[in-house]
């Protein structure tokens, strides 16, 4: 089973502020140092296989919500503002796919607390 974290930040959701982003950005161009960056291709395999995560990704933005895959059915462990970045990814993979079959979503939630549920459509409610 592969487990995808869309949201796991604690209470309140934040992004990245300007000091985050010149630290991950300092730390990639120190680690480029030793490296022959002369195509963009090259840059990109870099990025992939060079960088630690904790400076070519992020994490810890989006509060609580938790894929669980692969599965036929979609399972997702709360619906903090993670749902929303699952939803994207979900409508863009969406578009390659014709006439799919109707999908089927099953949320669990671990508890009602604000974190855990502010991702939820209000219409839905």
């Amino acid at each position: 089973m592969i487990v995808h974290f869309w949201g796991s930040r604690g209470s309140l959701p934040s992004a990245m502020d300007t000091r985050m982003i010149r630290t991950k950005i300092f730390e990639a161009v120190k680690a480029s140092r030793s490296h022959r960056l002369e195509t963009d291709e090259a840059i990109d395999r870099f990025i992939r296989e060079h960088l630690p995560f904790a400076v070519s990704g992020t994490y810890g933005c989006s509060t609580s919500c938790i894929e669980l895959k692969p599965q036929a059915e979609y399972v997702l462990c709360d619906a903090g503002t993670g749902l929303r970045n699952f939803g994207s990814a979900f409508m863009r993979s969406r578009q390659t796919q014709q006439n799919a079959a109707p999908f089927v979503f099953h949320i669990f939630m671990s508890h009602l607390h604000w974190d855990h549920i502010q991702g939820f459509p209000e219409s839905f409610a």
